[in-house]
Formats: C-alpha cells, sequence, structure tokens
C-alpha cells in the first residue's frame, strides 16, 4: 500500500467516530539490531503517527515480521498501546528511558559548556556560524551526545 491510499482508507476509517483501525505492516520498523525492510511501510507509518496525534485511540499500528492474524491483533490491541511491533511473537513497545552516562571521551570532545549555532546576518542561514555557550549564562546546551558515534539508523520509536 502506497503512502497516499493509506492516507485515504484512514480519512475514510476516521469518519465512523466508533470503530477503531488497526494498520498491519510487516518489517516497516526495525528493533535494535534489526534493519528496515520496508521503506514503503515505514513512510506509511510516519503517516498514520500524524493521524495518531490528531485522533488518539482510533488508530493503532502494528509492525510483524509473520503474516499477521487475528491473534496477533488481538495480541496488540490488548497492550492498550497505539503502536506496536511484534517479533517471534513477543510484543514490542516504545518506551523513554534515562539516557546513560555521558562516557569521558565525549565530555573531553565537548570541552566546557555546549554550543550553539548562529546566524551571522539576520535570515541567512549560509552564513551561520558555531560558537561556544557562555555557561555561566546559557547553561550547559546540547541535546543527545554530538560527538558520540553513530551506529547505525534505527527505525524504532
Amino acid at each position: 500500500m502506497r503512502s497516499h491510499q493509506a492516507l485515504a482508507a484512514v480519512q475514510t476509517w476516521l469518519t465512523d467516530q466508533i470503530r477503531v483501525l488497526v494498520v498491519a505492516t510487516r518489517g516497516a520498523m526495525a528493533l535494535p539490531r534489526e534493519d528496515v525492510a520496508d521503506l514503503a511501510g515505514a513512510a506509511v507509518w510516519g503517516l498514520v503517527r500524524s493521524a495518531q496525534t490528531e485522533h488518539p485511540g482510533r488508530i493503532v499500528l502494528v509492525d510483524s515480521d509473520a503474516a499477521t492474524d487475528d491473534a496477533a491483533i488481538a495480541m496488540a490491541l490488548a497492550t492498550g498501546e497505539p503502536q506496536v511491533v511484534l517479533r517471534g511473537g513477543q510484543v514490542n513497545t516504545a518506551r523513554v528511558r534515562r539516557a546513560g552516562v555521558m562516557p569521558s571521551w565525549c565530555r573531553r570532545a565537548m570541552g566546557h559548556g555546549g554550543w550553539v549555532w548562529a546566524a551571522r546576518a539576520p535570515s541567512k542561514i549560509c552564513g551561520s556560524s558555531r560558537f561556544p555557550t557562555p555557561t555561566h549564562r546559557w547553561g550547559p546546551a546540547r541535546s543527545g551526545w554530538p560527538c558520540a558515534p553513530s551506529p547505525r539508523t534505527s527505525a524504532t520509536s
């Protein structure tokens, strides 16, 4: 199913105010140490996630590594989660967890404080430059670990 077909199906389904739509894909999401096998399905997940924010509780996304049967759908729905990944009959859901301690080599590479991007001239992103943020005024300005090596991109969320 292409993204525009999925969009049309979701829009049609949402006119009914009672039922829940289950969008099932196969290989559209990747758990750690997996690759996304279905890029078109991953695009459908992104599209449907947007629809989920506009219509909470009305749409459930299920990605499986095998053919999706009624038992698998029932297992996914029983979690109450909006997005479920089934692998080997096991249910996986996204969870936010505390980040680990930043490695010392990364702290050394960052130095004191963080970094901020600022335009040299108004409205010109191409004339931007990176300069250290004064920690006494702004505090550390960092998001994630900018100097950590990136393994491979995963589509988990």
